[in-house]
């Protein structure tokens, strides 16, 4: 078993992408042929917006792609505030982990962001965190020269048809089902095995267990969201910077859940949770 080294969770060692987040992975093996068909299938295989770039590129992408605004506005608004998210080239972790499910739930992650930061393990983690971002930024700068920008066309959209909705929903509903998974499974910890657990990820045992209720509630309320509408997004991406300049074909799925307009992957990544948690210790 390995872990994804953007959102923390645990991945089989053979996966070419996290389960979790849709990250690729540095040591993926070669992919597989593809199977399947329709969107059901297509869905399964969508990874970050920027799949195929140049690697230093796609590091970054990873780490700032889900920055606030990733939701509301029409169609094309998260495709927009992701591009616009790289070209400020800063982390703000607060706002990218309330945002990390599109601004979906956005209440409730707040209040999961407050008690995570308050850990004592926290420092290290945001350390960490800021020095691969930085190193990303420093790659990036390496490839394509400073002053470098990424702008996008969107050259085709797919509208979703209904089966292709219910797929999403049903991924969606997984997604949710696994949260609250998580989050029973700390609530059903006896008081010692609680304690101990806090104890490592340099919480409270009321905290870790008021965590666990709301990543619940949070679950709940993803499961019960309405997927009214979504379309697949043929996109032009170009990188340009004083010394170089590449532009790549991607694709990218949008959802309208719970009435926000959100990425695809985005809305499935719980894992900014729970791979927060395991990074602290759990």
């Amino acid at each position: 078993m390995k872990f994804c080294g953007q959102c923390g969770g645990a991945v089989p060692d053979d996966a070419r992408a996290c389960p979790h987040c849709g990250s690729m992975l540095s040591d993926a093996p070669a992919p597989a042929s593809a199977g399947g068909s329709g969107l059901g299938a297509k869905l399964k295989e969508k990874k970050n917006l920027l799949i195929g770039i140049a690697a230093a590129l796609v590091v970054l992408i990873l780490a700032i792609a889900i920055l606030p605004g990733l939701f509301g506005g029409s169609y094309k608004t998260p495709v927009k505030t992701a591009v616009a998210s790289m070209n400020a080239k800063k982390l703000d972790m607060e706002d990218e982990f309330i945002n990390s499910m599109g601004g979906f739930g956005k209440s409730e992650l707040k209040k999961i962001y407050k008690i995570l930061s308050s850990s004592k393990n926290f420092k290290d983690y945001q350390e960490d965190r800021e020095d691969r971002f930085e190193d990303s930024l420093d790659d990036t700068k390496d490839d394509y020269g400073k002053n470098w920008k990424v702008t996008y066309k969107i050259e085709d959209k797919d509208k979703l048809e209904k089966d292709d909705l219910k797929d999403a929903k049903d991924t969606i509903k997984s997604s949710a089902n696994g949260l609250i998974d998580w989050a029973d499974h700390i609530l059903d910890m006896d008081s010692s095995t609680l304690k101990d657990t806090a104890d490592e990820m340099g919480l409270k045992k009321d905290d870790l267990k008021k965590l666990a209720q709301i990543a619940k509630d949070l679950g709940k309320k993803l499961k019960k969201a309405k997927v009214s509408d979504g379309y697949e997004l043929d996109l032009n991406l170009m990188i340009k910077g004083s010394d170089d300049e590449e532009d790549y074909d991607s694709d990218m799925v949008v959802l309208k859940v719970g009435g926000k307009w959100v990425a695809y992957n985005s809305i499935t990544s719980y894992s900014q949770i729970t791979g927060m948690c395991a990074a602290l210790g759990l």
